[in-house]
């Protein structure tokens, strides 16, 4: 497809062109390379262009920041304000409505758009959702006005760029409403997934090498969806083979829709830590589910009988199968508790309301403990280890 068309499917860009920006370049790449990506098209800085001459913006504009002092904040916001009064009342021409509209219509209902401004010096600027036709003109307007407000001006200058000839490109994708969501980030040796959660995230640490989960941390509400192992591995693999096709290691912000993976946003990881921890990562002797958060380091004290609720130290960790309600009193004794079978549900409640830190690893019959051993419980990982307290 031709380079000079204002509007472009990510499967049609020409990924060679010089007049495509980096970022779309790279969705083009991943689209063409059927990675899977949210459905998207660009519209194309030709496509700027013809809206800023066809307005006469260009003329307009470059007149007003003749008079522009860019270094004192009142003239740049006073620059703003009167650039964005044109842009009020520009428009954009019927064809380019006409073939716009037809785009979106393909993509369905709700989408996203952000403007990047291409160059040596690429940037990216808002980010606006669109439900409906109604505002999709106002919204593409309004993205070309953000090449303008005082910041991008200021920044420009700096960088003797050509405020009027600086291209600018929008991208436009298919909104996914998503099931779960997340994102996946690179360290040195590990891959590390993470699904958002309101006010609090699920962790999961992978070895790149052979994509095997070396720890993880998660938020035990039963509200919260949690990643099988099967879309653990998905993502991963997903993780290793967009590091591969680009070169280098990607920041991915993902999402699920009805079993279905999608890349919603991608970007080079650039802080990568300087000083690698050079301790082995510990892996876990048992996993459950934490009743608290607590993290406790004790000395495994396995309840057989009656009468050994009777030996019950402030230096144990409890490890018994059918705690009843009558225990609890000694069971606060100890600095922890496991519970080797799943106990009703109100009994976890009430261990957590006198404070009792327990986890429960349900249906360990042969459990891996024997007395005398240190063992430490994390109730926020809802994982047992051998040894000292966690750092």
């Amino acid at each position: 497809m031709s380079t000079t068309a204002p509007i472009v499917w990510f499967a049609d860009i020409d990924t060679d062109s010089h007049s495509i920006g980096t970022h779309a370049k790279k969705l083009a790449t991943l689209t063409q390379a059927k990675f899977p990506l949210a459905p998207g098209f660009l519209i194309t800085s030709h496509a700027y262009a013809d809206f800023l001459t066809e307005n006469l913006l260009d003329h307009k504009i470059k007149q007003l920041l003749s008079t522009i002092s860019f270094e004192h904040a009142d003239s740049l916001m006073q620059g703003e304000f009167l650039i964005k009064q044109l842009f009020d009342k520009a428009q954009v021409s019927q064809e380019f409505a006409s073939e716009l509209l037809d785009f979106v219509e393909q993509l369905g209902d709700e989408i996203i758009l952000s403007i990047h401004e291409t160059g040596s010096q690429e940037k990216k600027h808002t980010i606006k959702h669109v439900n409906s036709s109604e505002d999709l003109f106002d919204a593409v307007i309004n993205l070309w006005m953000e090449m303008f407000t005082g910041n991008a001006l200021y920044r420009r200058n700096g960088y003797r760029l050509d405020h009027i000839q600086t291209p600018a490109e929008i991208i436009v994708q298919k909104k996914i409403h998503a099931d779960t969501a997340g994102t996946i980030t690179h360290e040195k040796n590990t891959l590390v997934i993470v699904t958002k959660h309101p006010h609090e995230n699920d962790h999961y640490i992978l070895s790149k090498k052979n994509l095997t989960i070396i720890d993880r941390s998660l938020k035990h509400h039963s509200h919260l969806p949690k990643l099988s192992e099967d879309e653990i591995l998905t993502l991963a693999k997903m993780a290793k083979r967009v590091q591969k096709h680009l070169f280098f290691p990607q920041e991915i912000s993902w999402v699920i829709d009805d079993n279905l993976v999608y890349i919603t946003e991608i970007k080079p990881v650039t802080n990568f830590p300087k000083n690698q921890s050079q301790k082995q990562i510990k892996l876990p002797l048992a996993r459950g589910k934490g009743v608290t958060s607590f993290i406790k380091t004790g000395i495994v004290h396995i309840i057989d009988t009656e009468a050994d609720l009777g030996h019950i130290s402030e230096h144990d960790i409890i490890v018994m199968s059918h705690p009843v309600v009558n225990d609890l009193k000694k069971l606060k004794k100890a600095r922890g508790v496991i519970i080797t079978f799943l106990p009703p549900t109100h009994f976890s409640t009430t261990l957590r309301q006198h404070y009792i830190s327990a986890l429960i690893s349900p249906n360990q019959k042969m459990h891996p403990f024997r007395n005398g051993q240190v063992i430490t419980i994390h109730g926020g990982k809802g994982e047992i280890y051998l040894g000292g307290m966690i750092t």
